[in-house]
């Protein structure tokens, strides 16, 4: 929201994108505009909290997200190393190992 001079007189504008573009809306002068002036800048106050705990959220949001990504790779070096897979990219099984033939767990049970 701003107050633009034109000529000698000033106007006050509203700003908003509309189809990625920021259009400018003209609201009027005088004292009319100042009213609307203050109203927007009212409403801007009173919502201002509201930004701040959204923003304060996404922030927790994405550092949680940070520490899944992390834990879920810890998670699948480990079993990685232990001798498991992922059976089509699903439940994580463990490897067989062949025998003499037989197809057998590595932990000797059939």
């Amino acid at each position: 929201m701003a107050w633009e001079r034109r000529g000698k007189r000033t106007y006050y504008y509203t700003k908003e994108r509309v189809n990625g573009k920021v259009v400018s809306r003209y609201m009027g002068g005088g004292e009319v505009a100042e009213a609307i002036a203050t109203l927007n800048e009212l409403d801007r106050r009173r919502e201002e909290p509201e930004r701040q705990e959204r923003r304060e959220f996404e922030r927790e949001a994405k550092a949680v997200a940070q520490y899944c990504t992390e834990v879920d790779a810890i998670v699948h070096e480990t079993l990685i190393n232990a001798g498991f897979h992922r059976h089509n990219r699903g439940e994580w099984r463990k490897k067989r190992a062949k025998t003499d033939g037989k197809t057998t767990t590595e932990s000797g049970a059939s």
